[in-house]
């Protein structure tokens, strides 16, 4: 968010794409930070399996989340406005 709002509602256009591409920084950092982790305690092939299970289980809670966050809609799993580019 901004030094002056807390609510997603609240942003502009601009400060909402801010917002956007911040979070899915954060995310890749989350996710390769807990990879990495993954590995060092089980090793690299059943870190991609717990990694792909992982996946598997948060995918459509992700997404959902993200769809009501940002008022798009889904298309079989997909997020509409990705099958139009």
């Amino acid at each position: 968010m901004t030094d002056t709002t807390d609510n997603i509602n609240d942003l502009n256009n601009e400060e909402l794409a801010r917002f956007i591409l911040d979070m899915f920084h954060r995310i890749l950092v989350h996710h390769t930070l807990w990879f990495r982790e993954v590995e060092h305690q089980m090793g690299f092939e059943k870190a991609l399996g717990i990694m792909e299970s992982a996946r598997r289980d948060s995918y459509d809670v992700q997404v959902k989340r993200l769809s009501r966050v940002l008022g798009f809609e889904m298309q079989d799993r997909i997020p509409a406005p990705l099958l139009g580019l």
